[in-house]
């Protein structure tokens, strides 16, 4: 289950992919850069719509169903975005159906197969993450080949649709959740030396009403403006640092491992050490990152570049398991399929702020540095909330030593 889990979201993950997929566009279309990163705020905005969805979706039809619809909005994706030569066309096709359909699968088997793992919380959705985060890195240099060759980008869309559609058929069938009784019941130790701070199944409603979500949602709109900016950037900062196509891609790589290999380091993490720890060692890796970033602006070394994109990687890999983690111990198992999606939620702003922002300040500047300047000012602003959560934490029922 894990596995199987792990594999559909390695192909969900391409999501984070975009820079590699909009070089061939600029270079087609002439667009600057904020019109890409407008379609990018379109595929985060509804790719966080779709894990909102997943919630009722999920109650409606079972894993394999869900995951299924979802196959075919994303081929369906792909299939019209091939066809359009418009910003607005690419937002309503690459940017509607298969950031819908990513959403609704992230939700869906994140949901289904952390069911089998009530005990280790932090180790499985560290996994099926990880899986998602080295998306882009597993699938971007073939991507990237495919739609650079002779064949187009065109073509190329299309057989990467038909691809996911056979895939995400096949896999579908194997994520189910555990029948009554197949499985432990959920053990109250945390694995933190604390007790296990879920003693009631908090409501959408009663979630988004505790000043500990608040400033959770708050923690996480600042650093995910920062890593949602990063994530878009990717392969165009590489690429105005003088890398060609295929060495851009793999310097997009190292933001890949760091994103994959956080989140299942950081899945650990939480379990290990807790929620204060795992937040504020997150927030370093970024601050780590993007000064590693400017320093390679200056000194244009491209080793500087995969350095920091394999440290502001990490960060980006730690709000995943950092937000299900704390969603599920702290608010309970019972709504989590709808509460996670609250949380993800922060893509929303972030994506605006981080991506569009950011693109428009590059294309009014002509350079990234003013960008990484605020990123790094956000960062530091995380590790302030993050010191103001503790009382609101305290309010929270049995919430121990997380």
């Amino acid at each position: 289950m894990l596995i199987s889990g792990s594999l559909i979201l390695l192909l969900m993950g391409l999501l984070y992919g975009w820079s590699i997929i909009a070089l061939p566009l600029e270079r087609e279309f002439a667009w600057t850069r904020d019109k890409t990163s407008l379609i990018f705020v379109a595929v985060m905005v509804f790719f966080t719509s779709g894990v909102l969805a997943g919630g009722p979706v999920s109650k409606r039809f079972s894993p394999g169903v869900c995951i299924r619809i979802s196959g075919f909005l994303i081929f369906a994706g792909f299939v019209l975005a091939s066809r359009v030569d418009s910003v607005w066309g690419m937002c309503l096709s690459y940017g509607f159906l298969c950031g819908l359909g990513i959403g609704i699968t992230y939700n869906v088997v994140l949901t289904a197969t952390l069911f089998w793992f009530p005990g280790k919380t932090g180790l499985a959705s560290g996994f099926l993450l990880g899986g998602f985060g080295l998306g882009s890195f597993a699938l971007g240099p073939a991507v990237s080949a495919l739609i650079n060759s002779s064949m187009g980008w065109r073509r190329g869309f299309l057989i990467i649709g038909a691809v996911f559609l056979v895939l995400v058929f096949v896999e579908s069938f194997i994520i189910c959740k555990p029948k009554e009784g197949e499985i432990e019941q959920e053990s109250h130790d945390s694995g933190e030396g604390g007790k296990n701070p879920v003693e009631r199944n908090s409501s959408p409603g009663e979630m988004l009403g505790s000043p500990f979500f608040r400033r959770m949602y708050l923690w996480g709109t600042v650093l995910s403006s920062c890593t949602v900016g990063i994530l878009g950037i990717g392969a165009l900062f590489a690429s105005d640092m003088g890398a060609g196509y295929t060495l851009a891609a793999v310097m997009s790589g190292f933001l890949s491992i760091g994103n994959g290999g956080g989140r299942i380091a950081f899945g650990l993490v939480y379990d290990r050490f807790g929620r204060k720890f795992s937040m504020r060692t997150g927030a370093l890796f970024f601050l780590s990152g993007v000064t590693l970033l400017i320093i390679s602006h200056f000194t244009a070394n491209l080793l500087l570049v995969g350095l920091g994109y394999f440290f502001a990687g990490l960060c980006c890999g730690a709000l995943p398991p950092i937000y299900s983690c704390t969603c599920r111990k702290y608010f309970g198992p019972r709504y989590f399929s709808w509460n996670i999606g609250l949380f993800n939620s922060t893509n929303i702003p972030a994506v605006l702020i981080g991506n569009f922002a950011a693109g428009i300040l590059r294309s009014k500047t002509g350079s990234y540095l003013p960008v990484f300047g605020v990123m790094a000012i956000f960062s530091i602003l995380a590790f302030g909330i993050e010191f103001a959560m503790g009382k609101a934490e305290k309010n929270i029922p049995g919430s121990g030593s997380c």
